[in-house]
C-alpha cells in the first residue's frame, strides 16, 4: 500500500489449464481473446508468461492476452496498482473461465482482507512475517467474489499537498 498516493499494488498468478488435446487459438473477435479483469483505475500493468509469442493489450475493464494456449498447464503472472479512497474498499473479482482454487494473501501490517463467501482468513507465516490467507475452490464460469480490503492508510495533508504540487507545471 502506498499511503501518499493512495494506491494498492497487487500481484495475480493464474495457472491456465488446457485439458484438451488441441491448442486454444484465439479468434479475431475481442470476445474470443483470453481476457482478465482489473480494478477500476488500474495502472502500471505488467504481464509475464512463458506462452510463445504472447502479447497483451489493456482494455476497458482489464486486459486481453493474444496467445495460443497449447495443451497442458501454463502460468500467467500480472501485477498492477489501483487507487482507493478512504480506509476501506470492496473489489469485485469475476472468474470468467472459472477457477479450480482461489487464494488471497496479504500481510497483516498492511491491510485486512475479508471475503464473505469464503469465511475468515487464517494466519500463516512466510519468512519472518505473518500473512492472512483466504482460500477456497471450485468456482464456476463467471462466478465472482467481493473482496473487502480494510485498514487502508489515509494520505496525510502533507501527502495530498505534495501530490498536487507534483502535478503543477
Amino acid at each position: 500500500v502506498d499511503r501518499a498516493n493512495q494506491t494498492v499494488a497487487a500481484l495475480e498468478i493464474v495457472n491456465l489449464a488446457n485439458d484438451s488435446d488441441h491448442a486454444y487459438v484465439p479468434g479475431p473477435e475481442p470476445m474470443q481473446l483470453l481476457r482478465f479483469g482489473l480494478p477500476a483505475g488500474a495502472t502500471g500493468l505488467r504481464v509475464d508468461t512463458r506462452l510463445i509469442d504472447a502479447d497483451y493489450a489493456q482494455v476497458d475493464r482489464g486486459f486481453a492476452l493474444f496467445a495460443s494456449v497449447p495443451p497442458g498447464e501454463h502460468q500467467l503472472t500480472f501485477s498492477y496498482r489501483f487507487p482507493y479512497e478512504g480506509d476501506e474498499l470492496t473489489l469485485e473479482k469475476s472468474y470468467r473461465y472459472g477457477a479450480g482454487s482461489v487464494r488471497v494473501l496479504a500481510p497483516y501490517e498492511v491491510l485486512s482482507i475479508r471475503i464473505a463467501e469464503m469465511g475468515e482468513p487464517e494466519s500463516i507465516p512466510i519468512g519472518e512475517r505473518q500473512f492472512q490467507l483466504i482460500e477456497a475452490g471450485d468456482f464456476g464460469r463467471s462466478e465472482s467474489l467481493s473482496i473487502q480490503l480494510g485498514g487502508l492508510p489515509r494520505a496525510s495533508a502533507r501527502d495530498r499537498i505534495g501530490r498536487r504540487l507534483a502535478n503543477i507545471r
